[in-house]
């Protein structure tokens, strides 16, 4: 299973939870990437762009990010928990 987001002249923003489980790649051609996950790292950041790829949790689904001209934004938000009764 994979989701792809692309952007030829935007931001990308993408919300994961905190306990999500998968293998994320971003990229952008002219804009930084931010990450709120520890586990990713900028592997390459240049004046003209920047690359990550990494692992969350133990992996599993494919989350790839592409923006031309404009940053890649992926941030932790809550894990959904069941409602207790």
């Amino acid at each position: 299973q994979s989701e792809s987001l692309d952007s030829h002249n935007g931001e990308v923003e993408l919300a994961l939870p905190d306990n999500a489980s998968a293998n994320i790649s971003a990229s952008t051609a002219n804009g930084a990437i931010i990450s709120g996950f520890s586990s990713l790292k900028v592997d390459k950041e240049s004046s003209h762009g920047s690359n990550l790829k990494g692992k969350l949790g133990i992996g599993g689904a494919t989350v790839k990010a592409t923006s031309h001209n404009g940053g890649i934004h992926i941030r932790q938000s809550k894990s959904a928990k069941p409602e207790s009764n």
